[in-house]
């Protein structure tokens, strides 16, 4: 009996888990347990086809999920797909609906010629107010100066350690500011620019990037209240898109070139410039991929550009 139940674990063993054949021996039962039976599978849905109004792939909706554009562009799902376009680039500035920025600012950005999935750059203008203090009763003040503190806030965010970072500092950190001033923390606000990309090398080359990023930001203070200011003194905020290829010079050239193109009060000025100087940095199409009017590169990076009208918000018509 020993020798058959041997046999038999031996045959269950090679033949990969199915049961042995059924022994008439006395010795052994007639009959096995048999193995749970697998479920039937569940039938399958047809793909989805373009149109048919069925249910979106998930890895599309993920996709679509994981992109994002600064929300004072207003885009449609139409402007969305546009805007993540690699092969057209088209500029993408707020639309001229009567609603503009704060401090009549302008703004325009354009995505990579295809060298990450989306576009990392991200962008935020906001006008940021800290209340003052509450009265001993608890009861809040009405606003007023020298109980509150309300100021203007731009940021523009490259995505060194990621599109995810660009866009969640795009979101906070303007919050973050305005809760350090609330609780009268001064100077505490650091940088993420030495977080990530500890793997990055230099194109083309085994250098590694990371020793030559800096924690450590550069400040630079500007008293407005000290200079008097006309509405073509202008600050241009821009990204590395377009730096790369632009000098401090043509930038200068460049808004001489367009604001003087259009009246002093005209609000659309600024959104202008700013749309020229991502057009001017990234070229146009070509053989060879996107070309400036020189025949050298264009920028392939993602650009944006703020343009912040150092004379003030102004009154427009």
């Amino acid at each position: 009996m020993l020798n058959r139940v041997r046999s038999a674990v031996a045959h269950l063993v090679s033949s990969g888990g199915a049961p042995p054949p059924r022994s008439k021996s006395p010795d052994l039962p007639n009959t096995t347990s048999a193995l749970p039976a697998a479920p039937p599978e569940a039938p399958r849905s047809p793909p989805a086809r373009a149109g048919s109004g069925s249910a979106v792939p998930v890895k599309t909706a993920e996709a679509r999920a994981s992109f994002s554009r600064p929300t004072f562009l207003q885009l449609s799902p139409g402007g969305l797909r546009r805007a993540d376009d690699h092969s057209g680039r088209a500029v993408q500035s707020p639309p001229d609906t009567g609603r503009r920025l704060p401090w009549s600012t302008g703004y325009a950005e354009v995505i990579n010629a295809g060298k990450s999935r989306h576009n990392e750059d991200q962008a935020c203008c906001e006008v940021v107010y800290v209340e003052g203090r509450r009265s001993v009763s608890g009861v809040p003040r009405e606003p007023s100066r020298g109980q509150g503190l309300c100021f203007y806030y731009w940021g523009l965010f490259d995505g060194h350690a990621g599109g995810g970072a660009a866009e969640m500092a795009s979101r906070l950190l303007h919050r973050h500011i305005r809760e350090q001033l609330k609780a009268r923390v001064m100077a505490t606000i650091g940088v993420t620019r030495g977080l990530g990309d500890h793997n990055l090398k230099v194109c083309s080359s085994t250098l590694p990037i990371k020793p030559f990023l800096s924690c450590f930001p550069e400040v630079q203070v500007y008293d407005l209240t000290q200079y008097e200011h006309c509405p073509d003194d202008v600050l241009v905020l821009g990204t590395d898109g377009l730096w790369d290829v632009t000098s401090d010079c043509e930038v200068a050239a460049t808004v001489d070139r367009v604001l003087s193109t259009f009246e002093p009060n005209d609000p659309s000025r600024y959104t202008a410039l700013a749309q020229a100087l991502v057009l001017g940095a990234r070229g146009t199409p070509r053989d060879r991929g996107w070309r400036l009017p020189n025949n050298k590169l264009g920028s392939g990076d993602d650009i944006s550009v703020f343009i912040i009208p150092l004379g003030g918000p102004g009154t427009y018509s």
